[in-house]
């Protein structure tokens, strides 16, 4: 079977599996369990909001699994306003008075089935501690990994800007965003692992999107995929196997997507809300929020960065070392392996909307981006290196 059918072929096999497994978190995750679990005041929380609507879902009085997987009613205030806990501790208590349900069909709610099980066998206290362990087990892993494939001093300057310039640190609070992080880390270090040893990496890169897309609620798309096309490189497969590999992955996540909606509109959604979400995400206008000229999502995104200005000493200390580690660096190779860090300004662009409303959380893969830097001047300052005349069709290989 060629390969853009067999990854179709996969993809189309993985959709099924999902609403499956959104379905069993009914039966697994019982929600009177989780809404005793969930009346207790929001522990140790950074976004209250965002935690507190996820956990939200799976509750509508006589809502059938299939129903909670597909439509995935959330209660919202009916007359009065509420913030995101309040409605979620009345709901937890029974207390429906001043609720409506409103669908969230546009997305696959995937996380459910790590959040739910947890928050319905244990404490939202510690639920969130699991996480903590679960979200570092992943970044241990994916360090562990990348060192193998591009070495320690590669894998430090990448990893210390994605952890001091972001909010990844706190990120076990908002139990939603852990299992598509995990995802990111690992599944990026399992790929880099497989890089030199197998093959496929087109449709192994497009399962990674797919489920990234069935776990993530729209938080940081293109971390994972700047990822894999770095590691790409690194590994001396040049610019097209990284922008094959970067097909692969959008093409996973869009896929997966749109089945979301087809299998919502079957059940009954309303098609024009979701199109009008969808184009509203993309460029709409909001309450004097998004600002329509050309590259003023990145601009946000980079203004995001700079309040993060409590950490840039990381970069004192570490940029000296990389001077040190590659005094005298390829140019032209140090620019085609930190290309991948224009991937989530890409993306910014593209989703201007919800880059700039959102900016507060969709920052974080420009955090990566200063890493890729970096780490790619690390790697381009590797002696005995050969660079390949015709990047685009040339392979070579990295320094052991």
């Amino acid at each position: 079977m060629p390969t853009p059918l067999k990854l179709i072929a996969i993809i189309a096999l993985l959709q099924p599996l999902y609403l499956a497994m959104l379905m069993a978190t009914d039966f697994i995750a019982l929600p009177q369990a989780r809404m005793l679990h969930l009346q207790e005041q929001p522990p140790i929380l950074i976004n209250q909001e965002s935690e507190c609507g996820a956990q939200s879902i799976g509750f509508e009085p006589g809502a059938s699994p299939l129903r909670n997987a597909i439509v995935a009613p959330r209660p919202m205030p009916k007359m009065t306003a509420m913030a995101a806990c309040e409605v979620l501790h009345r709901t937890a208590i029974g207390d429906f008075s001043n609720i409506i349900w409103a669908p969230l069909d546009r997305y696959w709610h995937g996380y459910r089935v790590v959040i739910d099980p947890l928050t319905a066998w244990f404490s939202w206290r510690s639920t969130q501690f699991i996480s903590l362990a679960l979200l570092a087990s992943a970044l241990i892993y994916f360090a562990w990994a990348s060192a193998e494939l591009i070495g320690w001093a590669a894998t430090i300057a990448l990893l210390v800007p994605t952890l001091a310039f972001s909010d990844l640190r706190w990120l076990w609070t908002q139990t939603y965003c852990v299992p598509p992080t995990c995802v990111i880390f690992a599944g990026s270090g399992w790929f880099a692992r497989r890089i030199n040893k197998g093959s496929d990496l087109l449709i192994a890169s497009a399962v990674l999107g797919s489920i990234f897309n069935f776990l993530d609620l729209l938080t940081n798309p293109p971390w994972q995929p700047m990822l894999l096309a770095f590691f790409m490189l690194a590994a001396g497969k040049g610019l097209k196997g990284a922008a094959a590999v970067l097909a692969g992955w959008l093409a996973g996540y869009a896929l997966t997507w749109a089945t979301k909606w087809g299998i919502a509109v079957i059940y009954g959604g309303d098609w024009n809300y979701i199109w009008q979400t969808i184009l509203f995400r993309i460029d709409g206008s909001y309450e004097q929020v998004v600002d329509h000229r050309p590259f003023a999502s990145s601009v946000k995104v980079i203004g995001r960065l700079a309040e993060q200005s409590r950490y840039w000493w990381s970069l004192a200390l570490l940029i000296p070392l990389l001077f040190v580690i590659a005094p005298r660096p390829d140019f032209r190779r140090w620019a085609l392996l930190a290309s991948p860090a224009l991937i989530p300004f890409v993306w910014f662009e593209v989703l201007r909307n919800h880059t700039q409303i959102h900016a507060w959380f969709a920052y974080r893969p420009a955090a990566t981006s200063i890493g890729i830097v970096l780490a790619a001047w690390t790697l381009a300052g590797r002696k005995g290196v050969p660079v390949p005349a015709h990047p685009l069709t040339e392979h070579y290989s990295p320094a052991p």
